[in-house]
C-alpha cells in the first residue's frame, strides 16, 4: 500500500471531522486490529485514535448536551441542535481554553486513572458560553454561523443550555434514582434540581427536562421525571404548565403508532407483523406511564384523549387477532371431514401446492400476534391473546402431526407435496414460537422421510 499524499491525509481528516461519533468508534475498533501491518494504515489508525480521543473528551466536556446534537433526527419532536454546533464550540474552546481542555483531553484516555472533576466541565461550557455569545474565535463563529442557519434565535438557545450545563450534569447522575421506586428523598432531590434550573433562568426549567429527555432510553419515561416535580399531578394541572409540551408529544407518538397499526399489510409478511405489533408495544408502554405517572381524568384534557387511542388500540388489536386462526387455516387448508380429529375436522387438504400469498399473510399475522404478547395486560386483551395462541398451536401440531403420518406410511399423495406443506408448518411455526421449534419440525421431517 503506497503513501498517501498531503491532499488525500487532508481529505480523510475531513471525512472523519463530519462523520458521526459511532462512525469514528467503529473505525477506531476495526483499525486497530492488524493496523501494524502498512505504514498507511497505521497513520491513518493514528488519526481516528486521535479524533476518537478528541470526540471523548468533547462529549464528556458537553455530556449533557451532546445528545441534542447527535447525528439521528431528534426523538418526538425534541430540541435539536446542528451536530457542527457542538463541533464548532469544541474548537472554539480548544483555541482559548487552556489548562482545562488539556484536562478534559487527558481524562478521555482509557488510561486516565483520575478523570478532571465535574467542575473542570462545568466551568468548560460556562466558557463556551460566553465565547459563542461574543463569536470570540473562528471555532466560535463556526458554530453561530451553524445555529443561526438554523434558526434566528438559534446562538442564544444554545447558549442558554450552556449555562444549565452544570445543572443538568448534577441532574443526570441523579436520574436514574428518579425514575425508579419514588420515596420523599428522591421528589425532594427532583424537585430541587428543577428549582436550581429555574435559578439559572426563570423559563431554564423545560431546558432541563429537554436535557434529561434527550438521554433517556425509553421517551416515554420522561412523564415519571414530571410525576416526581409535579408530585403525581393530575392531567389538567400538567396540560396546563410549562412542561405540558412533552405529555403532548407522547399523545401525537401514539396516534402515530395507531396510524401504523391501522396500515397493517399482511401481504408483507413478517416485517409487516412486526412493524405493527411494535407499534402496539409502543403504544401500550406510552399509555402505560400516562396511567402510572398522574392521575387522569375522564373529562380531562389528556384522559379524554387517552380514552379515545385505548379504545382504538384495543379495537385495532383484537380484530386482528380474531382473524389469525383463519388466516394460518388458509395457509394450512384442510378438506372437509364429518369426523373431528385433535380438536380439527378434516385432513390436510393436498390438492395443489401452498398459496405463497396466503403464506405470506399468515407469517405477518403469526408474528403480530407474537409482538404484542406483553401488551395484552396493559391494554386488556390478553385473554384472547391465549385463546388465540392455544388455537394456533394446536392446528400448527395437529397439521404437522397429520402430514408426517401420511409421509410415514408412503400413502398416495405426492410426497414432494407433503413436504413442502410440512416446510411451511415449520416455518410459520418458526414466526409463532422460534428457531429452535422450527428447526424440531425440519428435523422430524427428515427421519420420518
Amino acid at each position: 500500500m503506497g503513501q498517501l499524499s498531503e491532499s488525500q491525509l487532508a481529505t480523510v481528516r475531513a471525512l472523519l471531522t463530519s462523520a458521526p461519533d459511532s462512525a469514528v468508534r467503529d473505525l477506531e475498533s476495526t483499525l486497530a486490529e492488524g493496523s501494524e501491518r502498512h505504514d498507511t494504515l497505521r497513520m491513518i489508525h493514528a488519526m481516528v485514535a486521535a479524533e476518537a480521543l478528541d470526540r471523548r473528551a468533547r462529549n464528556a466536556v458537553f455530556r449533557p448536551i451532546a445528545p441534542l446534537c447527535a447525528h439521528k433526527p431528534a426523538r418526538l419532536g425534541g430540541m435539536a441542535f446542528p451536530p457542527g454546533a457542538l463541533a464548532g464550540v469544541w474548537r472554539g474552546l480548544k483555541i482559548d481554553g487552556g489548562r482545562h481542555v488539556e484536562l478534559a483531553l487527558i481524562g478521555a484516555d482509557p488510561r486516565c486513572v483520575e478523570p478532571p472533576t465535574a467542575e473542570v466541565y462545568d466551568e468548560l461550557c460556562a466558557e463556551a458560553a460566553c465565547g459563542l455569545r461574543a463569536r470570540a474565535n473562528a471555532g466560535y463563529a463556526a458554530a453561530a454561523a451553524a445555529l443561526e442557519k438554523t434558526s434566528p434565535e438559534g446562538l442564544e438557545a444554545f447558549a442558554a443550555y450552556l449555562d444549565l450545563a452544570p445543572v443538568a450534569r448534577s441532574a443526570l447522575d441523579r436520574m436514574h434514582d428518579w425514575l425508579g421506586r419514588l420515596n420523599d428523598e428522591r421528589i425532594a432531590s427532583a424537585r430541587i434540581a428543577f428549582r436550581d434550573a429555574v435559578a439559572v433562568a426563570e423559563d431554564a426549567g423545560p431546558r432541563l427536562f429537554e436535557i434529561l429527555y434527550a438521554h433517556l432510553e425509553e421517551p416515554w419515561a420522561v412523564l415519571r421525571l414530571v410525576s416526581a416535580v409535579m408530585q403525581r399531578p393530575d392531567d389538567r394541572f400538567v396540560a396546563s404548565s410549562e412542561l405540558a409540551v412533552f405529555g403532548e408529544r407522547l399523545l401525537d407518538d401514539i396516534d402515530s403508532q395507531l396510524k401504523q397499526v391501522g396500515a397493517f399489510d399482511s401481504d408483507r409478511g413478517v416485517v409487516a407483523g412486526e412493524s405493527a405489533g411494535s407499534a402496539v408495544r409502543r403504544a401500550s408502554l406510552e399509555i402505560q406511564e400516562f396511567d402510572e405517572s398522574m392521575d387522569l381524568s375522564p373529562e380531562g384534557p389528556w384522559g379524554a384523549r387517552l380514552t379515545r387511542q385505548r379504545k382504538a388500540l384495543v379495537q385495532a388489536v383484537e380484530g386482528r387477532l380474531k382473524a389469525v386462526e383463519s388466516e394460518v387455516a388458509a395457509a394450512l387448508p384442510l378438506q372437509s371431514s364429518g369426523a373431528r380429529r385433535r380438536g380439527l375436522r378434516g385432513q390436510p387438504r393436498l390438492t395443489s401446492d401452498p398459496d405463497r400469498r396466503q403464506v405470506q399473510r399468515a407469517l405477518a399475522f403469526l408474528a403480530f400476534l407474537k409482538e404484542v404478547r406483553g401488551s395484552g395486560e396493559r391494554l386488556g386483551f390478553g385473554a384472547l391473546w391465549t385463546r388465540t395462541t392455544e388455537q394456533v398451536q394446536s392446528r400448527l401440531d395437529t397439521y404437522v402431526e397429520d402430514l408426517l403420518d401420511k409421509l410415514r406410511a408412503g400413502e398416495g399423495d405426492d410426497a414432494d407435496r407433503v413436504r413442502t406443506f410440512l416446510d411451511v408448518a415449520a416455518e410459520l411455526t418458526g414466526v409463532f414460537g422460534d428457531d429452535r421449534a422450527a428447526q424440531i419440525v425440519r428435523r422430524r421431517v427428515a427421519a420420518a422421510a
